[in-house]
């Protein structure tokens, strides 16, 4: 099998049983953030439709 250089192994960078920011994200306009604050670490999709073509600005 083929070895994986420590610093290009990113499979326990991940963890769905851990709920930690992996990435520090800055707050954008969300539909429903006047009643639920911003929420972050939803998708890209998220991102997309609520921001448009603005949403390069965030990645």
């Amino acid at each position: 099998e083929d070895q994986i250089a420590p610093e290009l192994d990113f499979r326990g960078m991940m963890n769905p049983k851990k709920n930690e920011d992996i990435v520090n994200t800055k707050p954008y306009y969300q539909v429903f953030e006047d009643r639920h604050q911003f929420l972050n670490n939803l998708s890209i999709v998220d991102l997309l439709f609520n921001q448009g073509p603005q949403a390069k600005l965030y990645l």
